[in-house]
């Protein structure tokens, strides 16, 4: 049988006929056919005595037209499955984001309240008490992250190792960026007041907490693209909760298996 698609139906035709397979090849598709045209056995008997007439093919090209149908379909069914599988995949990606965005407001709650507890009752400079509530947010946040979002069994020192790379960099960057757009000409660190004013300039002195937010948002996302890529790469979905919810999954597909 070859399945065709003609006029926009789907359908089976009987190819028992060695002109067939060219014919039609232009027409195949692997879509469910709504009915099957064959000729009787009548018509088959009579084909090879009339002239002009299509002859019918024999069975060891039948069954080689067959096998190459039934190839056709083991195809069609793999695409299909890995289309399932990346959609599947696609959804737990938008997930994960979602939970690390989650994670991440926590701890961006918990680095306001430290901020505004140390502004309240210190009179540090901004940079200092930014990096005191940046400390405590990261330790919240890698806790929870790598245990529920990325679900990593990786070892513990050294995906902190990784984190401590990523803060390394971006909170030297992070701080002298915050102090030059919310700092004032009155810094009481005189190196910081040095490096900013050097590099950067005059300080701009915007709003403290709108600086704050800004750096929470350059965080949040430069350290979802880091961590998935770069701290827990290779240990995504490894620890024991991962592998709970992956039996679960496969026995839930047994289930409705029939």
């Amino acid at each position: 049988m070859i399945r065709v698609k003609i006029a926009g139906i789907p359908f089976c035709l009987d190819n028992r006929y060695r002109e067939c397979e060219v014919l039609c090849r232009d027409y195949k598709t692997t879509e469910p056919p709504k009915f099957t045209l064959r000729a009787d056995e009548k018509d088959l008997a009579l084909i090879g005595e009339i002239p002009g007439r299509l002859t019918p093919m024999s069975e060891s090209n039948r069954d080689v037209q067959t096998s190459l149908l039934n190839e056709s379909d083991d195809l069609a069914l793999s695409s299909e499955t890995d289309s399932e599988e990346k959609k599947k995949q696609r959804k737990k990606e938008i997930l994960r984001m979602v939970k690390f965005l989650l994670f991440s407001i926590s701890a961006g709650v918990i680095q306001i309240v430290t901020f505004t507890l140390l502004d309240w009752l210190t009179g540090w400079d901004y940079w200092l008490k930014y990096l005191i509530a940046l400390v405590l947010s990261v330790l919240w946040n890698f806790t929870f992250n790598r245990r529920f979002t990325f679900q990593s069994a990786n070892n513990v020192p050294v995906a902190m190792l990784k984190v401590l790379a990523y803060y390394l960099v971006f909170t030297p960057l992070s701080l002298l960026l915050g102090q030059y757009l919310a700092g004032t000409n009155d810094m009481k660190s005189e190196f910081i007041s040095h490096v900013v004013r050097t590099y950067l300039g005059e300080p701009l002195g915007w709003n403290e907490y709108l600086v704050t937010f800004l750096l929470m948002l350059l965080n949040f996302v430069t350290e979802f693209l880091y961590s998935r890529f770069v701290t827990f790469r290779h240990s995504i979905d490894t620890n024991e909760l991962a592998q709970k919810e992956k039996t679960e999954t496969v026995e839930d597909h047994q289930e409705t298996t029939p």
